[in-house]
């Protein structure tokens, strides 16, 4: 395979300043029926169409097992069960299939657990004790066992949904610029309090940092902006854009509050902290295309697959300059990254294929290093 040529890139440490709450929330609350007199900056960001992969060339020489089944449905959204970053059961979400797993499992070594759900299910994020389901007119929880927890019937379309570890419900709806809250009773909600964030809420992210604090991110990816949600204080602390067409995040399985989010329309990965207020803190050049990213918390390595080449490039960030570090071949369209606590990786392709690489390859790839790999120069300013 063929080493990636560094390139160049300067990108700054940014504050909320200029790019926070007045960018992305006050601009939407005016467009989403806000309070009479709140009205949106003429400088506010407008949104525009959410980005999307390019096609891949055929693929070369992937690493590790590579796997296609024939009536393998492509996976619509994957997600670890529950936030303990030991767990190492995850989910893969495809049409009208629940499937629950360790990642050989859900790369077709043994069984995974499969569990029949609505066509309309859309989006699977971990909850506090395993995996919330986003379906049309309901919400559904399950364990990693695949036992069903929970299911809350709603009006409307949730787009995310979660289960923090205060046993709130959080939830965003199609065509809302709020983020509502329940606290439950039972198997019913109660009256819904709201967070005004964005135009659309497309993502949820928990995001655990240095401080022990829990706290959400949700993401945007019409105006593909980063809001950071406090738990405490039930609202927002800012909001940043990611680039000019956000791809998939990642916030791994560290407790180090950092965010990592591809930005598939410039062809880079942003890095971003979540310990005071949410901070891009990097940002590198990548090859062509970059959608799925994992962030690799037992490495401290950020990797980012990008669907023009086929390729997956690992990243240490910890220097304060992003160093390229290993790379290796991928599958076709790669669409969904997981990894597990021992440090293997799963990737899902457009297609249906899954390539499994054990942590032994991945610690290989990074011993072997790319050699042409330099530091990218950052400019850094504090603001």
């Amino acid at each position: 395979m063929a080493w990636k040529k560094p390139l160049t890139w300067a990108a700054a440490v940014t504050a909320t300043v200029g790019l926070g709450l007045a960018g992305c929330a006050t601009e939407d609350t005016a467009d989403n029926g806000a309070p009479e007199g709140t009205a949106a900056p003429e400088s506010a960001p407008k949104g525009g169409t959410p980005a999307t992969p390019a096609d891949s060339p055929a693929a070369k020489d992937p690493l590790g097992e590579v796997q296609k089944d024939s009536e393998a449905d492509e996976v619509i959204d994957v997600s670890q069960i529950g936030l303990d970053p030991k767990t190492e059961q995850v989910a893969a979400l495809s049409a009208s299939t629940l499937r629950i797993g360790t990642l050989a499992e859900l790369s077709g070594e043994g069984e995974a657990k499969k569990i029949d759900v609505p066509e309309e299910c859309t989006k699977v994020t971990p909850s506090a004790d395993g995996v919330m389901l986003a379906c049309d007119g309901a919400l559904y929880e399950y364990d990693a066992d695949g036992k069903q927890l929970k299911k809350y019937s709603l009006d409307g379309t949730p787009t995310v949904a979660t289960v923090t570890t205060d046993g709130r419900v959080f939830v965003g709806f199609k065509d809302s610029n709020q983020l509502h809250y329940y606290s439950p009773s039972g198997d019913q909600l109660g009256e819904a309090e709201t967070i005004v964030v964005s135009r659309s809420l497309d993502d949820l992210v928990h995001v655990n940092n240095e401080h022990g604090e829990e706290r959400l991110a949700v993401i945007d990816r019409d105006q593909t902006s980063i809001t950071d949600i406090d738990l405490a204080t039930n609202g927002p602390r800012g909001a940043l854009r990611i680039g000019q067409g956000v791809g998939l995040n990642s916030v791994g399985r560290g407790d180090q509050g950092i965010f990592i989010a591809a930005d598939t329309v410039q062809d880079q990965f942003q890095v971003f902290t979540l310990n005071d207020v949410v901070r891009q803190v990097q940002a590198a050049p990548t090859g062509k295309s970059p959608w799925a990213v994992l962030w690799d918390g037992k490495r401290q390595i950020a990797w980012v697959s990008t669907t023009g080449d086929n390729e997956v490039t690992g990243y240490r960030i910890d220097s304060g300059t992003p160093i390229q570090v290993a790379a290796f071949d991928s599958i076709a369209n790669v669409r969904h990254i997981l990894d597990s606590p021992d440090g293997d990786m799963l990737l899902f392709g457009a297609d249906g294929a899954t390539q499994r690489v054990s942590a032994a390859d991945i610690d290989a790839a990074v011993e072997r290093g790319v050699p042409e790999a330099e530091d990218f120069p950052v400019t850094h300013e504090d603001q």
